[in-house]
């Protein structure tokens, strides 16, 4: 059973659900400062030590404030391993990249936003004069 629910009184609207023990969380706006509270306030509900994924596939950007989220998220499932983030947007794998947090999380990516990302990626150093950004 899914629930989406106004956490923090402000319209933002998190969708949770629970599967075999598992949590899915979904956001559809950006992980930053404003809906930091709503997010944990969403993470909370749920037992702690239980797998969480993060369906991110509508998330346009992540800031400074979405990060300490995610080291949050990491702390209320008890370790990185229980954390998946899925399917994030090649600008929110940049972040988690310079950030190094693309080294502490699983990462999937659905086939077709892998395609997705290889294409971005593939056209960037065109963009740069042929230097990665990253």
């Amino acid at each position: 059973m899914s629930r989406a629910i106004d956490y923090d009184g402000w319209g933002t609207m998190i969708k949770t659900w629970n599967i075999k023990g598992k949590i899915h969380i979904q956001l559809d706006e950006p992980l930053n400062a404003k809906n930091q509270v709503a997010f944990l306030k969403a993470v909370e509900t749920h037992p702690q030590g239980e797998q969480v994924s993060l369906h991110m596939d509508l998330v346009p950007y992540i800031d400074s404030s979405g990060l300490a989220s995610l080291l949050q998220l990491r702390d209320h499932a008890h370790g990185f391993h229980n954390v998946i983030l899925c399917n994030p947007s090649e600008r929110v794998l940049h972040t988690l990249r310079v950030s190094n947090f693309h080294r502490l999380y699983t990462i999937q990516q659905s086939p077709k936003t892998a395609q997705s990302t290889a294409t971005a990626a593939s056209v960037q150093p065109m963009l740069n004069g042929g230097h990665n950004a990253l």
